[in-house]
């Protein structure tokens, strides 16, 4: 049973793992009271589950209005995925999380054993060693080739501040500067910073493209790359980015 003041027939399920669980009971019933209303609603637990969210552990979420879909989405039932191990649980519980992503959204933290730890505390990427600063800007570039986008592509930096965030627990509270500041691309006026603080950390990229996981580049990418592959494919996805002055030209000499 579960309880509400709220006016919505919405809210938080029990932990996936389902410790609490009477192993006799075969079938589960959920009977759903408002009291705003009053009223009730019931139906099979596995009928009214809509997907997974997480708090300090991974619950299910529950849509009485009908959208629980989540179980038919897996093509499986409850009882299958009860009997599930937590590793095995939680790969089907990410992958269903990543069909919901909107564009620009990534996961958070959880995954299967696989997937990378980042620190518990959250730096500022001012506050890093500058030798630091050049690698995680690597990283960023070569993930993100999106950077090469028209300055009027507001949302051109958006993947550098979730990629820092996620993949490293770094905030960066302003990205453009990270590629148009003086410091990194030197002390000309005019013309294209960005093109010239890369140019000056490609032999950072190159390191970065060697020796990033494949995982990251079919995440960011949307496919994998083989290590002695991923400069070209950088460059090919750069001059995508930047048709009218493909910066690749200026890039390849490095």
């Amino acid at each position: 049973m579960k309880f509400t003041s709220r006016s919505t027939w919405h809210g938080t399920g029990n932990s996936i793992f389902e410790g609490m669980r009477d192993e006799a009971a075969s079938h589960v019933y959920l009977v759903y009271f408002r009291s705003d209303i009053p009223e009730a609603r019931w139906s099979r637990y596995e009928n009214c589950i809509k997907g997974v969210r997480i708090s300090h552990s991974p619950r299910y979420m529950i849509d009485m209005d009908g959208g629980g879909n989540f179980f038919r989405d897996l093509d499986l039932t409850l009882e299958a995925f009860k009997d599930l191990d937590m590793k095995d649980k939680m790969v089907l519980v990410k992958e269903d999380v990543q069909k919901r992503l909107k564009e620009g959204e990534r996961l958070w933290w959880f995954g299967d054993d696989q997937d990378h730890t980042i620190p518990v505390n959250v730096r500022l990427y001012r506050n890093l060693d500058t030798s630091r600063q050049s690698a995680l800007r690597a990283e960023a570039a070569l993930m993100c080739p999106e950077i090469f986008q028209g300055s009027r592509k507001r949302s051109k930096y958006d993947g550098i501040a979730v990629y820092l965030l996620t993949q490293h627990g770094v905030l960066a509270s302003n990205v453009r500067d990270m590629f148009s500041a003086g410091s990194v691309a030197g002390p000309e006026r005019g013309g294209d910073y960005i093109l010239r603080s890369v140019k000056n950390n490609i032999k950072a990229i190159r390191k970065a493209a060697a020796e990033l996981d494949d995982a990251l580049f079919v995440e960011y990418w949307g496919e994998s790359c083989l290590p002695e592959n991923r400069m070209t494919r950088w460059f090919e996805l750069i001059d995508a980015a930047k048709p009218t002055d493909p910066p690749s030209a200026h890039l390849r000499e490095d």
